[in-house]
């Protein structure tokens, strides 16, 4: 028994469609983490904290303080993966950053 040409030109059309879904899911999400790290990785320590907000803020990331002074970073296309956290010295300045994951 053979399968017929109409039943194929509808499983080929279904996973062509599933294909591009998860690929617009997921392929702006790892360009995201992809960009974070770039970013992250070219924050100089010594950078005052307005500046790294600024840079954040002009990238459209969503920037969150905590209680200790460090701040985390995030892209909002990233699904929540694509963070950077950043740690800064008493006088403002930028000590330490890490990329995550």
């Amino acid at each position: 028994m053979s399968v017929s040409p109409a039943r194929k030109l509808s499983a080929a059309a279904l996973t062509a469609v599933l294909v591009a879904g998860s690929g617009a899911a997921f392929v702006p999400a790892c360009l995201a983490t992809y960009e974070m790290r770039g970013f992250c990785a070219g924050l100089a320590p010594g950078t005052p904290k307005a500046a790294v907000r600024a840079s954040a803020e002009s990238r459209r990331y969503d920037v969150w303080p905590d209680d200790a002074g460090a701040w985390t970073l995030e892209h909002p296309s990233s699904l929540g993966r694509a963070r950077c956290s950043v740690a800064f010295d008493d006088a403002g300045l930028l000590r330490t950053r890490t990329a995550a994951p």
